[in-house]
């Protein structure tokens, strides 16, 4: 079955050809915005929990979410490329 995107000219005509590293950056950029959710989520709890604004179990919940949500997505885009 033929797809029926357009291709860009001089491709093969398969949608990947092009559409591949644009769809890479956007799961990158979606992936460092959840690693960024994870990070608020571990910090911001225990300033509101000192303020007396939410309460220790809430907190408590709240940071292993953040913690578990950090620890999934960044190692995807954190990446060091070592010097040749």
């Amino acid at each position: 079955k033929r797809s029926t995107t357009a291709a860009r000219p001089g491709s093969t005509g398969r949608s990947t050809d092009y559409e591949l590293p644009y769809r890479r950056e956007r799961m990158k950029t979606a992936l460092k915005l959840a690693s960024f959710l994870g990070l608020g989520l571990t910090v911001l709890p225990a300033f509101l929990v000192f303020a007396g604004t939410i309460t220790w179990t809430t907190h408590a919940t709240l940071m292993a979410l953040g913690t578990v949500l950090w620890f999934v997505t960044a190692p995807f885009w954190m990446t060091h490329d070592a010097p040749v």
